[in-house]
């Protein structure tokens, strides 16, 4: 307690120390409460409603005029919230978003559906690669991320099969200047050290981008005991153990892309990325080490045409692969062995033209193909691959009175679940600065070729496939309203999720066999249940003066696996997070105060125990020197979990947090530019 009071009182001075140099801006009148127009700029409100999307229609389009609603969370947000991972920054500063974990296996969520219904992308191309059917979400690269773009609900029309619960799509910057080079290090409490450099030379016709990564961390315990399943009697007992929450690891990322252009209308890419995990876990608990490598080249080309549409192509390929690395006699392996649990491939070509029909459509309409292709020790054939093919058409119309609206479908041919029609349709009208969207659409999702083929064991417990399983189906209703003045911006969503033939894991009995090997819990993936999922998201930012600006939001997410008669497993009923900015200018230095919070009620899990309700606060102040012509150095400093909260139950736990109580970092960002002579 008295380490939390001298946390809080430091970080409270801090504050008032920070905002007692602040100059009260020139167009502010508390007396009055009137304020003069301010530029766009400066207006945060204004120039985030302006920004470009692309998720929600598959076109650009500015975020106040985009039928289908769309939330975003800023590269310079993301910067100054202190965050480096993919699932920091959206666990922080999205109240939807929920990162999981129970210690070996992280998780993902948004709006009550796990990250198996959410399509994560980068620049619009697909991330993929699972263990256990979980996409392995730190290999993604946060240094050279421009905002994050975040579609809820079912876009199976446009985007196919895995986005039956949403979209979140990562844009990444694009070269500015012939020569940028960017540093950033950062080091902090049990080790935890991250290393980015971002070169980018930009010579009109070709542009070439470099990024490499570095992260690792010793890892940590949050208890030093374990729970356990007594082979014999089949009671649950805590044993000693030195078992982390967070292993020990390091990892590396390198991307490199270069973009051709031609001419003024034709235009080409060529990426390439490697990536590679070592988890290094205590050898007293374990007999091996978990490792992952990822290799995925990609090529595409995209010409304009005179009605201000374009044709695209693009064409994947990516392999993902998880082995493990024996440290000690186990089974038939012995020390230095390596086995390759599974290998993923996953293939992808995808063709689109977009047209622009008259004043008032603008149509869209494409073709891809996927192939996914698995090998693992656990199937008898040694591999399987799936492969399916779709179609989709989308307009974009403006109606008579204002009202514009976004229609498509998209037809499926899966090679062993057969047909689909996928249709949705959304629709808008703006008054003034409030705007109404209705959005319905379907989903169709196959079951992954995990959960058709792939066996996993961890901890005495195996998951098994089912080449049984059908297709999920949902149907997705939301209603949306959105006010954007000049100094308030708020959002309300209200949603239903219908989902049908829903897959997750059954309990089975345990066989003869299974016991013998040491197993002593056994799941089979099975369609469970039909489930039904209600929710509320409300969003706002707000801006009372040019130095200070609050953002967050709310979300009520009631979920009901209507077989089970429950909360859908691994969901919670409410989440919120809060964040405030304080701005800070001189002639050539920059300062932000950055506060973000996060809290999350009790987390259900179908016969286990809850995760219980938790709350995370940080702090953050950043500074920006501009003092040279070619040079910006940027130092930062935090406190994560300021009150320090530690969810210290046995290892096995399902974990609120794996946070390890309060923790501090230090970082630093180089940033050299080289401008044109023009």
């Amino acid at each position: 307690m008295k380490k939390s009071f001298y946390a809080v009182k430091a970080a409270v001075s801090l504050f008032f120390i920070f905002s007692a140099n602040i100059v009260l801006p020139s167009n502010l009148n508390f007396k009055t409460g009137d304020r003069k127009p301010i530029d766009a700029d400066t207006n945060y409100v204004a120039s985030s409603l302006n920004q470009v999307v692309v998720t929600g229609t598959g076109t650009h389009r500015k975020l106040r005029n985009s039928p289908v609603p769309i939330e975003i969370i800023s590269g310079d947000l993301i910067k100054k919230s202190g965050a480096v991972s993919f699932e920091g920054a959206m666990n922080l500063l999205n109240p939807s978003f929920i990162f999981t974990s129970n210690a070996m296996n992280d998780k993902i969520s948004l709006n009550g559906l796990e990250g198996k219904y959410i399509l994560l992308l980068v620049d619009g191309r697909r991330v993929t690669g699972d263990i256990s059917g979980s996409i392995d979400i730190s290999r993604i690269d946060m240094n050279n991320v421009k905002r994050i773009e975040i579609l809820k609900g079912s876009a199976s029309s446009l985007y196919g099969s895995d986005a039956i619960g949403g979209v979140i799509n990562i844009i990444t910057e694009r070269p500015k200047s012939p020569v940028e080079l960017i540093s950033t290090t950062r080091t902090g409490s049990f080790a935890q050290f991250t290393q980015g450099i971002n070169a980018t030379i930009n010579a009109g016709v070709l542009t070439s981008n470099t990024a490499y990564r570095r992260a690792q961390s010793d890892g940590w315990q949050l208890s030093n005991q374990e729970i356990t399943t007594d082979k014999k009697t089949g009671a649950i007992k805590l044993i000693p153990t030195e078992k982390q929450a967070v292993n020990t690891y390091f990892s590396d990322v390198l991307n490199q892309n270069f973009t051709f252009n031609f001419t003024d209308s034709l235009s080409a890419y060529l990426n390439g990325s490697y990536y590679a995990k070592t988890g290094k876990r205590p050898l007293s608990a374990y007999a091996y080490d978990m490792n992952y490598k990822d290799f995925n080249l990609g090529t595409g080309a995209k010409y304009l045409t005179g009605d201000a549409g374009y044709y695209a192509i693009d064409l994947s390929w990516n392999s993902y692969e998880y082995s493990k690395e024996y440290n000690a006699a186990s089974g038939s392996f012995t020390a230095g062995d390596k086995e390759r649990s599974k290998l993923q491939i996953y293939k992808n070509v995808s063709a689109k033209r977009v047209v622009r029909l008259g004043r008032k459509n603008k149509f869209s309409f494409g073709a891809d193909y996927t192939h996914d292709f698995l090998i693992t020790s656990s199937l008898a054939e040694r591999s399987k691959g799936v492969a399916q093919g779709a179609v989709y058409i989308q307009d974009e119309i403006n109606l008579p009175l204002g009202f514009e609206t976004v229609a498509g479908v998209r037809y499926t041919y899966h090679e062993t679940f057969k047909s689909n029609l996928s249709p949705k349709i959304s629709l808008m009208k703006k008054l003034g600065k409030f705007t109404t969207r209705a959005s319905y659409s379907t989903g169709f999702k196959a079951p992954t070729i995990t959960e058709l083929y792939y066996d996993y064991e961890s901890r005495g417990t195996v998951s098994r496939g089912n080449v049984d399983l059908k297709p999920e189906m949902s149907n997705y209703f939301a209603l949306n309203s959105e006010f954007g003045g000049n100094l308030l911006y708020g959002s309300i969503t209200l949603y239903v999720n219908s989902l049908k033939d829903m897959i997750g894991r059954k309990l089975v009995p345990v066989t003869p066999e299974e016991q013998a090997a040491g197993i002593t819990k056994s799941y089979k993936y099975e369609n469970i249940s039909q489930a039904t999922i209600k929710g509320v998201d409300l969003n706002f930012t707000l801006i009372p003066c040019n130095f200070l600006k609050f953002s967050g939001g709310y979300g009520y997410t009631y979920t009901r696996d209507i077989d089970n008669l429950s909360p859908i497993s691994g969901t919670a009923m409410h989440s919120a997070s809060i964040n405030m900015n304080l701005h800070r200018q001189w002639k050539k230095l920059s300062t932000d105060l950055n506060i973000n919070g996060k809290y999350q009620s009790e987390r259900f899990y179908l016969n286990e125990t809850p995760a219980p309700p938790h709350q995370l606060w940080n702090i953050t102040l950043t500074g920006k020197y501009h003092g040279f012509k070619k040079f910006e150095i940027e130092p930062s400093a935090g406190i994560e979990n300021i009150f320090n909260y530690k969810d210290d139950r046995p290892y096995g736990s399902n974990y609120a947090t794996l946070s390890p109580g309060r923790t501090w970092f230090l970082a630093l960002t180089f940033k050299f530019t080289h401008y044109s002579k023009r």
